[in-house]
Order: structure tokens, then sequence, then C-alpha cells
């Protein structure tokens, strides 16, 4: 029988002997349902609707299992109204068999599962529903598809950890081409707040003072220019007029082990290799010459007052 020729009062005139309510009711929460394929018995917990229109019927079978169907793959056999069937009691009260009760007060029921030979379909998502990744110390959200009307999908950055940088924002045909502009975006975050001043310092944190100089005694530092990229390196002993780096930590708790190097950097020459008042993580080390490293400064986040942030891990400050 095709489905457009389906006749709902004929096919419920065949289930009289099999109902004890009114004939053409339709399945209802809490009524005992008896499932054709596989033949199972169970209760129904929750009514949905398939994308066609149909109605999708949420059952706890007899033995634990939880599926779903659609209405053509079901029989009533018993109303939650009535209560009766057969030999059955119909003085015993009603159970709660309101879904959120069935799923709570059975920790054992597994996901609801599609009936054999039912087909499944996935759900486009709503207008403007949104997705979250994390990149580099940043959180993005991005919707998935667009608001009803728009053409295009938007999406957001903020940073994590430092709520006065400012966000980025873009907008593409695809989620994907959405995320790609955003993570561009990161990667070449231009900071408002520029060096205009004659000189700024340059503070080391404990993992770059500790973790890769290693001592509190002075070093020599630089920041320079290599593959179109700001990069520190560093030296025992001064090269080509590179700066002294000295322990900024009080006398009374200096040691040789907990340094918190800082060095005097020009400020016009760090306003020309795009460095601004703002944290820089440490990237990958290569030998800039012998027995020197590089370390490329990757942008982290903007330098407020009253706005702590700390990195967690080797970076550098760059402050008046």
């Amino acid at each position: 029988m095709k489905i457009l020729d389906f006749d709902k009062d004929k096919f419920f005139e065949k289930l009289t002997p099999l109902m004890t309510n009114e004939d053409g009711e339709n399945p209802e929460i809490g009524d005992q349902v008896r499932i054709k394929r596989p033949e199972i018995m169970g209760k129904i917990v929750d009514i949905g609707v398939y994308d066609d229109g149909r109605e999708k019927f949420y059952i706890v079978t007899d033995d634990g299992r939880n599926v779903s169907t659609g209405p053509n793959n079901i029989i009533v056999v018993q109303k939650l109204i009535d209560g009766s069937m057969g030999g059955i009691n119909r003085s015993r009260p009603a159970q709660d068999v309101s879904y959120e009760h069935v799923l709570d007060g059975n920790k054992t029921n597994k996901p609801f599962t599609k009936v054999v030979g039912e087909k499944v379909k996935t759900e486009p998502p709503q207008p403007g529903a949104t997705k979250d990744e994390k990149y580099k110390g940043w959180n993005l959200r991005y919707q998935i598809a667009p608001k009803t009307g728009n053409n295009e999908v938007q999406g957001m950055a903020v940073h994590a950890k430092s709520s006065k940088t400012p966000p980025v924002r873009a907008s593409a045909k695809t989620p994907e081409e959405v995320v790609k502009i955003l993570q561009d975006k990161i990667d070449n975050f231009q900071s408002n707040n520029k060096i205009t001043s004659n000189s700024v310092t340059i503070d080391f944190n404990k993992h770059l003072s500790q973790d890769i100089i290693g001592h509190s005694g002075e070093i020599f530092a630089d920041i320079i220019e290599v593959n179109n990229k700001p990069c520190l390196i560093l030296s025992p002993e001064q090269l080509g007029g590179m700066y002294r780096a000295i322990d900024r930590t009080s006398l009374s708790q200096r040691r040789e082990d907990n340094g918190l190097h800082k060095f005097n950097f020009p400020g016009k020459k760090a306003a020309n290799l795009g460095l601004t008042h703002a944290r820089y993580r440490l990237g990958q080390p290569f030998e800039y010459m012998d027995g020197i490293q590089a370390y490329p400064l990757e942008f982290d986040s903007e330098v407020h007052p009253g706005e702590a942030v700390k990195l967690n891990e080797p970076g550098l400050t760059i402050t008046q």
C-alpha cells in the first residue's frame, strides 16, 4: 500500500481487537505497543517528528532496550488512560512514563537506536546554530548554518585569558572558510597598543629565564627579523651590539636558579619589527648561527593596565 493511499480509519479498524480505547486514536506516551519488526513489546516514553513530518516514537522495550520507530511499525495493545487489557488489573496505579523519568530511573538503558529496516536521516542544523573550537589561546565560535535570510555564516574569536584584547570576526560561505579566516587573523593579529616611546622593557617570564636560560646571571639578548618574523636571540657573550639582560628579582629573593631577566630595547626598532605592547610566546627554536638559537615571537595577547595574564610557557612581555 502506498503512503498516499493510506486510509487511517480502515487501518485502525483492523486494530480494534488489539485496542481498549476508541477506534482511530493515535498512539500516545504511556501506551503499551507491539513493534512489528522485530516483534517485541514495549512502552512509548516520548514522541518526536521525522524530517518528512511523520511521528517518531521512542520506546522502552520489555527487555530494557531503547528504540525508535515510525507509526507504521507499531500496534497499540494497551492505552495508558484505560489501564486494562485482558486480565490486567484496571485498578493498578499509572506509572510515570515521562521521557526524563524513564531514563533517570533506568541508568542501564542505552541510547535510543533505530529499528531494523528504518531509514536514518541526518537532520540539518538549525539556522544560526554554532560550534566552538580553540586555537592558540583563543576561543572560536562560528555558525555551522547561516541565520534565516542570510547567505553567509558568521564567526568570532575572543582571547581565552585577556578580556581586553579585541576580538576578531569573519564571515564566509562555509564554516570551514570562516574558521580558516579566523585562524589567519589570529596568526597575523595586529595589536592596537602601538609602541611610541623611545625605549621599551622586555620582561622574560619564569619559563624563559628558568627553563631556557637556566640561571639568574647576566645574558645577552636581541630581537631581529628572520624570514619576515621577529625573533629573540640569546647568547652568553655580547655579539654584534646585543643588549645585556639582567635579573629583575629583588636581592632578597634572588637565587641562582630562579632568575627573571629583562633588558631595555629601542622603541623605534621594536615598532619597525611590528612589535607592540603585548605578550609573546616563543615559537620553535632554530639555529641562527653557531651556538646561537633564535626563537620566533608569536603574539599572545595585548598588555593592559590591571590585567594579569600568565602564559604558562616560555615567553616575554613588552612594556613601557
